[in-house]
Protein backbone atom coordinates (compact mmCIF):
# COMPACT_ATOMS: atom_id res chain seq x y z
CA UNK A 1 0.00 0.00 0.00
CA UNK A 2 1.44 3.08 -0.85
CA UNK A 3 1.52 5.54 2.30
CA UNK A 4 3.69 7.83 -0.01
CA UNK A 5 7.45 7.58 1.15
CA UNK A 6 8.58 9.49 -1.78
CA UNK A 7 11.49 11.47 -0.27
CA UNK A 8 14.14 11.48 2.16
CA UNK A 9 12.19 14.54 4.25
CA UNK A 10 8.77 11.93 3.92
CA UNK A 11 11.34 9.04 5.54
CA UNK A 12 12.73 11.37 8.32
CA UNK A 13 9.21 12.48 9.12
CA UNK A 14 8.54 8.98 9.16
CA UNK A 15 11.10 8.21 12.20
CA UNK A 16 10.10 11.13 14.40
CA UNK A 17 6.52 9.96 14.06
CA UNK A 18 7.82 7.37 14.97
CA UNK A 19 9.70 8.24 18.17
CA UNK A 20 6.93 10.22 19.03
CA UNK A 21 4.49 7.21 19.35
CA UNK A 22 7.04 5.86 21.53
CA UNK A 23 6.90 9.04 23.95
CA UNK A 24 2.90 7.92 24.22
CA UNK A 25 3.72 4.66 25.36
CA UNK A 26 5.70 5.82 27.90
CA UNK A 27 3.34 8.26 29.00
CA UNK A 28 1.02 6.00 29.05
CA UNK A 29 2.66 3.78 31.18
CA UNK A 30 3.00 6.59 33.88
CA UNK A 31 -0.35 7.77 33.69
CA UNK A 32 -2.28 4.14 33.46
CA UNK A 33 0.49 1.81 35.14
CA UNK A 34 0.11 2.31 38.66
CA UNK A 35 -3.10 1.76 40.92
CA UNK A 36 -5.14 2.93 41.22
CA UNK A 37 -4.38 5.25 37.77
CA UNK A 38 -3.25 8.66 38.38
CA UNK A 39 -6.00 9.52 36.47
CA UNK A 40 -8.51 8.39 39.19
CA UNK A 41 -6.54 9.91 42.15
CA UNK A 42 -7.78 12.68 44.23
CA UNK A 43 -5.85 15.96 44.88
CA UNK A 44 -4.98 16.38 41.18
CA UNK A 45 -5.70 19.53 38.98
CA UNK A 46 -8.05 16.84 37.30
CA UNK A 47 -9.90 16.05 40.13
CA UNK A 48 -10.14 20.41 41.53
CA UNK A 49 -11.55 20.44 37.19
CA UNK A 50 -14.55 18.13 38.05
CA UNK A 51 -15.61 19.44 41.36
CA UNK A 52 -18.88 20.75 41.96
CA UNK A 53 -20.10 19.37 38.70
CA UNK A 54 -23.26 17.97 38.99
CA UNK A 55 -23.65 14.39 38.71
CA UNK A 56 -23.03 12.55 35.20
CA UNK A 57 -24.05 9.42 33.64
CA UNK A 58 -20.68 8.93 32.54
CA UNK A 59 -18.04 9.67 34.70
CA UNK A 60 -16.02 12.42 32.65
CA UNK A 61 -12.54 10.78 34.21
CA UNK A 62 -13.65 7.34 31.91
CA UNK A 63 -14.58 9.56 28.75
CA UNK A 64 -10.54 11.06 29.06
CA UNK A 65 -9.34 7.70 29.90
CA UNK A 66 -10.98 6.19 27.14
CA UNK A 67 -10.35 8.70 24.71
CA UNK A 68 -6.50 8.54 25.66
CA UNK A 69 -6.36 4.72 25.31
CA UNK A 70 -8.28 4.91 21.99
CA UNK A 71 -5.43 7.51 20.97
CA UNK A 72 -2.44 5.78 21.90
CA UNK A 73 -3.48 2.10 21.01
CA UNK A 74 -4.52 3.63 17.10
CA UNK A 75 -1.08 5.17 17.00
CA UNK A 76 0.79 2.14 18.11
CA UNK A 77 -1.21 0.14 15.53
CA UNK A 78 -0.34 2.23 12.60
CA UNK A 79 3.51 2.31 13.68
CA UNK A 80 3.82 -0.94 14.03
CA UNK A 81 2.25 -0.82 10.13
CA UNK A 82 4.56 1.34 8.88
CA UNK A 83 7.45 0.13 10.68
CA UNK A 84 7.14 -3.69 10.20
CA UNK A 85 5.24 -2.80 6.52
CA UNK A 86 2.25 -5.17 7.45
CA UNK A 87 0.37 -5.80 5.19
CA UNK A 88 -3.00 -3.82 5.40
CA UNK A 89 -5.89 -1.68 3.48
CA UNK A 90 -6.29 2.23 3.14
CA UNK A 91 -9.65 2.28 5.15
CA UNK A 92 -7.70 0.35 7.92
CA UNK A 93 -5.08 3.35 8.19
CA UNK A 94 -7.98 5.72 7.92
CA UNK A 95 -10.16 4.16 10.48
CA UNK A 96 -7.20 4.07 13.54
CA UNK A 97 -5.98 7.84 12.44
CA UNK A 98 -9.54 8.85 12.59
CA UNK A 99 -9.67 7.00 16.02
CA UNK A 100 -6.51 8.81 16.91
CA UNK A 101 -7.02 11.90 15.72
CA UNK A 102 -10.74 12.41 17.73
CA UNK A 103 -9.51 10.72 21.03
CA UNK A 104 -6.80 13.22 21.25
CA UNK A 105 -8.45 16.25 20.20
CA UNK A 106 -11.13 15.24 22.88
CA UNK A 107 -9.01 15.10 25.70
CA UNK A 108 -7.13 18.55 24.14
CA UNK A 109 -10.47 20.11 23.89
CA UNK A 110 -10.81 19.60 27.59
CA UNK A 111 -7.74 20.21 29.11
CA UNK A 112 -5.60 22.35 26.71
CA UNK A 113 -7.58 25.77 26.83
CA UNK A 114 -5.15 28.12 29.26
CA UNK A 115 -8.31 29.64 31.14
CA UNK A 116 -9.95 26.93 33.87
CA UNK A 117 -13.12 28.79 32.76
CA UNK A 118 -13.15 27.76 29.53
CA UNK A 119 -12.30 24.13 30.49
CA UNK A 120 -15.16 24.14 32.87
CA UNK A 121 -17.23 24.92 29.93
CA UNK A 122 -15.39 22.35 27.59
CA UNK A 123 -15.70 19.50 30.55
CA UNK A 124 -19.86 20.19 30.10
CA UNK A 125 -19.72 20.41 26.39
CA UNK A 126 -18.45 16.83 26.21
CA UNK A 127 -19.98 16.01 28.85
CA UNK A 128 -23.53 16.93 27.28
CA UNK A 129 -22.54 15.39 23.92
CA UNK A 130 -22.03 11.84 25.76
CA UNK A 131 -25.20 12.10 27.74
CA UNK A 132 -26.78 12.45 24.18
CA UNK A 133 -24.96 9.45 22.41
CA UNK A 134 -25.53 6.98 25.31
CA UNK A 135 -29.59 8.41 25.79
CA UNK A 136 -29.83 7.07 21.74
CA UNK A 137 -28.64 4.04 22.53
CA UNK A 138 -31.14 3.59 25.61
CA UNK A 139 -34.07 4.49 23.60
CA UNK A 140 -33.49 1.86 20.89
CA UNK A 141 -32.20 -1.08 23.22
CA UNK A 142 -35.08 -0.77 25.74
CA UNK A 143 -37.10 -1.13 22.64
CA UNK A 144 -35.47 -4.56 22.11
CA UNK A 145 -37.53 -8.05 21.34
CA UNK A 146 -34.75 -10.04 20.80
CA UNK A 147 -32.22 -9.51 22.30
CA UNK A 148 -33.47 -9.40 25.90
CA UNK A 149 -30.14 -9.04 27.70
CA UNK A 150 -29.37 -6.24 26.56
CA UNK A 151 -32.29 -4.04 26.96
CA UNK A 152 -31.52 -1.85 30.27
CA UNK A 153 -32.63 -2.39 33.51
CA UNK A 154 -35.54 -0.42 34.65
CA UNK A 155 -33.57 1.20 37.71
CA UNK A 156 -30.54 2.28 35.20
CA UNK A 157 -32.65 3.80 33.33
CA UNK A 158 -34.16 5.59 35.85
CA UNK A 159 -31.13 6.42 37.44
CA UNK A 160 -29.52 7.76 34.56
CA UNK A 161 -32.18 9.39 33.03
CA UNK A 162 -32.27 11.53 36.24
CA UNK A 163 -28.68 12.46 35.30
CA UNK A 164 -29.62 13.39 31.86
CA UNK A 165 -32.18 15.67 34.03
CA UNK A 166 -30.03 17.20 36.04
CA UNK A 167 -27.15 18.34 33.33
CA UNK A 168 -30.43 19.62 30.83
CA UNK A 169 -30.63 22.78 29.48
CA UNK A 170 -32.34 25.15 27.02
CA UNK A 171 -29.51 24.74 24.61
CA UNK A 172 -29.43 21.77 22.29
CA UNK A 173 -26.07 19.60 22.55
CA UNK A 174 -22.92 21.06 20.26
CA UNK A 175 -23.09 19.26 16.60
CA UNK A 176 -20.40 16.91 15.37
CA UNK A 177 -19.29 19.64 13.18
CA UNK A 178 -19.32 22.58 15.59
CA UNK A 179 -17.08 20.23 17.95
CA UNK A 180 -14.55 19.56 15.34
CA UNK A 181 -14.03 23.08 14.59
CA UNK A 182 -13.98 23.79 18.22
CA UNK A 183 -11.26 20.75 19.01
CA UNK A 184 -9.12 21.86 15.82
CA UNK A 185 -9.05 25.36 17.24
CA UNK A 186 -7.84 24.71 20.24
CA UNK A 187 -5.87 21.81 19.11
CA UNK A 188 -4.20 24.53 16.86
CA UNK A 189 -2.89 27.12 19.54
CA UNK A 190 -1.63 24.37 21.67
CA UNK A 191 0.50 23.36 18.69
CA UNK A 192 1.37 26.37 17.55
CA UNK A 193 2.44 27.61 21.07
CA UNK A 194 4.97 24.89 21.36
CA UNK A 195 6.68 25.52 18.05
CA UNK A 196 5.89 23.35 15.11
CA UNK A 197 3.74 25.47 12.66
CA UNK A 198 1.48 28.67 12.83
CA UNK A 199 -1.89 28.16 14.72
CA UNK A 200 -3.85 28.71 11.12
CA UNK A 201 -2.23 26.36 9.18
CA UNK A 202 -2.68 23.27 12.07
CA UNK A 203 -6.24 24.15 12.09
CA UNK A 204 -6.56 23.81 8.36
CA UNK A 205 -4.48 20.74 8.85
CA UNK A 206 -6.80 19.22 11.65
CA UNK A 207 -10.30 19.93 9.43
CA UNK A 208 -8.23 18.15 6.77
CA UNK A 209 -7.70 14.84 8.29
CA UNK A 210 -10.87 15.05 10.48
CA UNK A 211 -13.08 15.33 6.92
CA UNK A 212 -11.32 12.98 4.73
CA UNK A 213 -10.57 9.94 7.27
CA UNK A 214 -14.17 10.22 8.30
CA UNK A 215 -15.22 9.84 4.71
CA UNK A 216 -12.88 6.94 4.22
CA UNK A 217 -14.00 5.50 7.57
CA UNK A 218 -17.56 5.64 6.51
CA UNK A 219 -17.38 3.70 3.34
CA UNK A 220 -17.68 6.87 1.26
CA UNK A 221 -15.99 7.18 -2.87
CA UNK A 222 -14.84 11.17 -2.64
CA UNK A 223 -11.76 10.36 -0.41
CA UNK A 224 -10.35 8.67 -3.38
CA UNK A 225 -11.14 12.00 -5.82
CA UNK A 226 -9.27 13.86 -3.84
CA UNK A 227 -5.27 14.93 -3.25
CA UNK A 228 -3.45 12.11 -2.00
CA UNK A 229 -1.76 8.69 -3.00
CA UNK A 230 -3.20 6.13 -4.99
CA UNK A 231 -4.65 4.68 -1.68
CA UNK A 232 -5.12 7.64 1.00
CA UNK A 233 -6.33 11.02 0.76
CA UNK A 234 -3.80 13.66 1.67
CA UNK A 235 -0.36 13.32 2.64
CA UNK A 236 -0.07 10.29 4.94
CA UNK A 237 3.29 10.74 6.43
CA UNK A 238 2.34 14.42 6.91
CA UNK A 239 -0.81 13.66 8.60
CA UNK A 240 0.26 10.50 10.82
CA UNK A 241 2.83 13.11 12.07
CA UNK A 242 0.20 15.96 13.07
CA UNK A 243 -2.18 13.13 14.60
CA UNK A 244 0.72 11.91 16.34
CA UNK A 245 1.69 15.51 18.31
CA UNK A 246 -1.99 15.87 18.57
CA UNK A 247 -1.59 12.59 21.20
CA UNK A 248 1.72 13.25 22.42
CA UNK A 249 -0.10 16.74 23.67
CA UNK A 250 -3.08 14.76 25.08
CA UNK A 251 -0.89 12.97 27.26
CA UNK A 252 1.37 15.85 28.40
CA UNK A 253 -1.81 17.91 29.48
CA UNK A 254 -3.01 14.54 30.82
CA UNK A 255 0.01 13.70 32.63
CA UNK A 256 0.43 17.76 33.98
CA UNK A 257 -3.38 17.65 35.20
CA UNK A 258 -2.97 13.92 36.82
CA UNK A 259 -0.08 15.15 39.01
CA UNK A 260 -0.69 16.07 42.74
CA UNK A 261 -1.59 19.87 43.61
CA UNK A 262 1.16 21.98 45.02
CA UNK A 263 0.14 22.48 48.40
CA UNK A 264 0.84 26.09 49.72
Amino acid sequence: MDIGLETEEDVRMLKRTLLIIEDIANRRARIFGEDPPRIWRQGTKLDQLLYGLPEPAVDPRLSIEHSLLAASGALEQLGSFCRNEVATTPVVMSSLLRVAVLGGSRVVFVLGPDDPAERKVNLEVVVRQEHASLNRLYKNAEMFTSLGGLVPPPAVLKDQRDRFTRWNTSDRPMGEAAMLSRMAGIVAVQLAVRGTQPASIIAEHMSWIFDTNSGMAHGYGWPRLVPGTQDLPGHFIADLFMVASVGQLAFELAGAHTEPLEME
